[in-house]
């Protein structure tokens, strides 16, 4: 999934604005060095999302770090449960950061290493059901 702006991001979802955000380093980059991406687990939703530094005056030309589809603010690499997975998943992200391919390092990290299955949306949304509602457990029927 991808947005236009990360105003349109946050929008959607109103757990957004409020949750914690780790971030993973802010010179990320895809097969060009513009623009830089910065990488954030969002702890609230378990979404990690790659957030263009500066589309610039031509976001046409700056592409998206999934290397097909439109130019995008905000894309969606995945999901993971909690921070000790995603930190165990992105081990030597550091290094990884500054080269050329890095958001495909990511990508591939996070298809082979992390779910993206309901598995993980369900654990969020019981987290924030038992927030809301003074620890009671959350129901089965749908999500969020």
């Amino acid at each position: 999934m991808r947005w236009s702006t990360v105003e349109e991001f946050y929008e959607q979802d109103t757990r957004r604005a409020e949750a914690r955000e780790v971030d993973f380093g802010h010179r990320w980059q895809a097969y060009r060095r513009w623009p830089e991406w910065r990488l954030t687990w969002l702890a609230d939703t378990g979404e990690i999302i790659l957030v263009a530094a500066n589309l610039g005056p031509d976001p046409e030309a700056a592409g998206s770090p999934m290397l097909q589809g439109p130019p995008a603010a905000v894309v969606l690499a995945g999901w993971a449960a909690d921070e000790a997975q995603l930190r165990k998943a992105l081990k030597g992200w550091e290094r990884e950061q500054h080269r050329t391919a890095g958001i495909q390092w990511i990508l591939d990290r996070v298809r082979r290493h992390l779910t993206r299955d309901m598995a993980v949306t369900e654990q969020h949304r019981r987290r924030a059901h038992e927030r809301e509602h003074g620890g009671q457990p959350a129901g089965q029927a749908g999500l969020f």
